[in-house]
């Protein structure tokens, strides 16, 4: 005698969200039970008659649910024959339950020794979805720091303690390397819809305090930027400043802080991202003529923002330090036509920053770092060393900023050093540009936002301006000029 094996959709046990679960059906003398196959499926996109998917209706995942279900009924069938060639019977409806049972048990263990294998299949998922190459990059990534993390555990962590506590840890581990709320909300979410998918699509157990954790994400209202003065003294001590700033002791900063200092100028007067300042090469920088217009030749920056979806081009133009920042980076000091301090012709120096970047894109060697125009160095390195800098040339002013405490919003007061890191740059070039009148429709073709509300959100009014702005509108009377 025989057996047979049957998918049936249980259409009395629909849950909320109108999905009915899946069985493989063992028959074996007259009696049968019920294998849970782990998936479910609205009614509609199953043929009782066929006892399989509908295959007029399909789902539009249809390839996917075939392609498991013929593996799970495979997988069965090796068990039961198993048992027939041990016992020479085929095990009664008791018995392949027991069997399963015992399976699903192993299989569970298996599973949760490797949470690699779990996210692999999330991967997977997601590429059959078509989810955007940008998105998996960020999925990706998130796993590279959460192998990291696991690393720094002193016992292995398995899917029964992917708990809201062990999420906590991650967020902190990621906080010590010193990322941004924003970038580590990212990676919480991804582990989160990693979870989600495992327990929805797996139907394996997580446990649901996972749902709970949150990363505070209030520092787009508490973020820093540098004020004129401030950005003055980081470049008179890690470059030079063409103003007296007589009262400021130039503070003596290794070779390596001074590198980490003239980025954080480098940013502050192009506004490029860090992303997109890690990417930059001398094939960025391009010379503009018009002479009909200008005697000068335009040199500037221009880059392809990447976004999630989106590709913007950005045009960035090369100015006063900036030139003498380059030529100094591009291997050729400046001070040799500068004096050290002296504000040169912009002609005189726009054309010896050409003659570099023409005699580098026909090969000619000026920097160890072709082609780049800076060395190498990691964000979360840049994060680290850029707010012992500060700190060392004295920007230490208190503010005050939002942090959460045991579930409650709390106002903390913090040296200002400690919120310095690689958005300040540009969040300081919009402000500062903002400050100084530069119309937002000719900015926003500099930073590569098409939204002006975007843009704004980047934008700190400091006392000074709102001073300076009140000042030229209101008169002392308190009526409107």
């Amino acid at each position: 005698m025989n057996y047979s094996l049957n998918y049936v959709i249980r259409d009395d046990r629909k849950n909320s969200k109108g999905l009915c679960p899946i069985y493989l059906r063992y028959t074996f003398n007259r009696k049968w039970c019920n294998l849970p196959v782990k998936l479910s499926l609205e009614p509609k996109y199953w043929d009782k008659n066929s006892f399989g998917l509908n295959t007029r209706n399909k789902h539009s995942n249809f390839n996917d649910y075939k392609r498991r279900l013929g593996d799970f009924e495979k997988s069965v069938r090796e068990l039961i024959e198993k048992y027939y060639f041990e016992k020479k019977v085929y095990p009664t409806k008791e018995e392949i339950t027991q069997i399963f049972k015992g399976k699903n048990e192993v299989n569970r263990e298996e599973i949760e020794q490797d949470l690699g294998v779990l996210f692999n299949k999330f991967m997977d998922f997601k590429k059959r979805n078509f989810v955007e190459k940008s998105t998996l990059t960020i999925y990706l990534t998130t796993w590279m720091k959460w192998e990291l993390f696991v690393k720094s555990q002193p016992k292995e962590i398995f899917l029964s303690s992917m708990n809201e506590k062990t999420l906590s840890e991650f967020i902190v581990f990621l906080l010590n390397q010193g990322l941004q709320n924003n970038t580590i909300g990212k990676y919480v979410k991804t582990i989160k819809s990693f979870l989600n998918y495992v327990n929805s699509n797996l139907e394996l157990n997580v446990p649901p305090s996972f749902k709970g954790v949150k990363v505070f994400r209030e520092e787009k209202y508490d973020f820093q930027v540098l004020s004129r003065e401030e950005l003055e003294i980081l470049k008179s001590n890690v470059f030079f400043s063409r103003y007296d700033l007589k009262s400021e002791l130039k503070i003596g900063l290794t070779e390596r802080e001074i590198l980490i200092g003239r980025i954080l100028v480098f940013l502050c007067s192009t506004g490029l991202s860090f992303v997109d300042f890690d990417r930059l090469t001398i094939d960025d920088l391009y010379i503009h003529r018009e002479k009909l217009e200008t005697e000068l030749d335009v040199i500037n920056i221009k880059i392809n923002r990447k976004k999630l979806k989106t590709t913007e081009e950005c045009i960035i133009p090369i100015l006063d330090i900036t030139i003498d920042l380059l030529v100094d980076m591009l291997g050729l000091s400046h001070e040799f036509y500068n004096g050290k301090d002296l504000n040169t012709d912009l002609g005189l120096k726009m054309k010896i920053l050409e003659r570099i970047i023409t005699q580098m894109k026909k090969g000619k060697n000026y920097t160890k770092y072709q082609p780049r125009l800076f060395p190498k160095v990691s964000v979360n390195d840049f994060n680290k060393e850029i707010k012992v800098v500060m700190e060392k040339i004295g920007i230490n002013s208190r503010v005050k900023v939002r942090v959460k405490v045991k579930g409650k919003v709390v106002e903390n007061v913090i040296p200002k050093y400690k919120l310095i890191s690689s958005h300040t740059g540009r969040r300081t070039y919009i402000t500062l540009c903002l400050s100084q009148d530069v119309p937002t429709h000719v900015l926003m073709k500099t930073t590569g936002h098409k939204k002006v509300g975007t843009l704004l959100r980047y934008n700190k009014e400091t006392p000074t301006n709102i001073f300076r702005v009140f000042k030229s509108k209101i008169n002392t009377s308190g009526k409107e000029k």
